[in-house]
């Protein structure tokens, strides 16, 4: 797996990087394969609970997607909450905001300051000339009010281009994902984790093994939390690779002046500014669907062209524009855009081998809690909470 080049958060937080798994055999009470958010909290709650883990990673701490996502923390994708909520019903949704607050309390709780952590809220902004998509944020914002998620409408702002009115959820926020990943695996090797770089090639849940090229792992249970790149190990579950891109500008100005992150079109984009006046936008991937329906972590012209023209039509009272870095990253989408998890059995039929995936570009607010969630279903009694969490993410949904 080609990880492509590093992405700002990652240059900017080098302690993702991992030391290279020892040769030979190895066994652990815990593995967690993949060591994005979700895989590195797992880690956490593992080790935290007394057992021996091991977590790899084929390249390192939120390489994958993670480290290369636009670093907001959402109680919800508010565009998508209509359809969502008539799927799933109020329940549910209920549920994932709940999970979503979990998440955002978490980072928060414990890694605020390290991840640089800000709850700047959120600006949703539908395109000025689609009057379906004005129309379905009015009525999420209904609905989101209705299942207890403070909203404010008719929000405008003079510097951005091309929008009509839009709406804030001031519980929103930001991380730098990058150095998120890296104070969690802190954490998690303080308690006592070990985590190293290592490509996992095979995994056998009946023997409860995994293979890589150089080691063989034994394991009491395992997490398989590689996402985008589940196929690749287990060819029966349905995870699609997404590639999302990104780029970010040279400092506009010396101060931030856009104060919330922000979603445009539908949610396919969405752009935020940094303290040091930097601008970050990603998106315009549903103009490239067929193109961007792959886990190759590359970055194409054709996006990364639309989003310059993006930011001239959109953002240009915050120019002019100095393109600094690119970099794009490989989301897992599930066959109905929630997470799921399934057990698989070793050969006494016990659960122990556990795959959670499929977070549909949803995985910074909600993969810490579903990885949490899932670690404590293997060593300990769940709270009413997390039952609820475990019933929503069962793959049995699916069926």
């Amino acid at each position: 797996m080609d990880p492509g080049a590093p992405s700002l958060w990652l240059d900017e937080a080098p302690a993702t990087r991992l030391r290279a798994l020892d040769t030979g055999t190895h066994a652990f009470d815990a593995v967690v394969v993949g060591l994005g958010i979700t895989g590195v909290v797992a880690a956490l709650e593992l080790a935290e609970a007394g057992l021996s883990v091991l977590g790899i990673d084929a390249h390192g701490l939120g390489w994958g997607a993670s480290a290369r996502s636009g670093g907001f923390l959402l109680v919800e994708h508010a565009i998508e909450y209509p359809a969502r909520r008539a799927r799933f019903g109020a329940d549910r949704m209920r549920t994932i905001i709940e999970m979503a607050r979990s998440t955002h309390a978490l980072v928060e709780s414990r890694f605020a300051k390290a991840a640089e952590h800000k709850r700047c809220g959120s600006l949703i902004l539908p395109m000025d000339d689609d009057a379906e998509e004005q129309q379905t944020l009015a009525e999420a914002a209904r609905l989101l009010a209705e299942d207890g998620v403070p909203c404010t409408t008719g929000v405008e702002r003079d510097d951005l281009r091309g929008f009509a009115p839009g709406m804030s959820i001031p519980e929103d926020g930001e991380v730098h994902p990058g150095k998120l990943l890296a104070a969690v695996g802190a954490e998690a090797a303080a308690a006592g984790a070990t985590l190293r770089q290592a490509l996992a090639t095979e995994i056998h849940p009946k023997q409860r093994l995994i293979t890589t090229p150089h080691a063989t792992i034994s394991y009491g249970v395992a997490i398989i939390a590689v996402n985008a790149w589940t196929r690749r190990l287990l060819p029966d579950v349905d995870i699609e690779p997404q590639r999302a891109q990104m780029l970010a500008t040279r400092p506009v100005a010396p101060v931030r002046t856009l104060e919330p992150v922000c979603y445009g079109c539908w949610g396919y984009d969405y752009f935020r500014q940094r303290d040091d006046g930097r601008m970050l936008v990603g998106g315009r991937r549903h103009r490239h669907r067929d193109d961007e329906s792959t886990e190759e972590s590359t970055t194409t012209r054709p996006v990364q062209d639309d989003l310059e023209r993006y930011l001239e039509r959109h953002l240009s009272a915050f120019g002019p524009f100095e393109i600094e870095a690119r970099w794009s990253g490989t989301m897992g989408f599930s066959p109905d855009e929630l997470p799921f998890w399934h057990a698989l059995c070793d050969y006494e039929d016990n659960p122990s081998t556990h795959v959670l995936g499929g977070m549909t570009g949803h995985g910074m607010g909600l993969g810490a809690v579903c990885g949490q969630t899932i670690a404590r279903s293997t060593h300990c009694e769940l709270s009413d909470t997390e039952r609820r969490r475990l019933d929503l993410l069962d793959a049995k949904r699916l069926r």
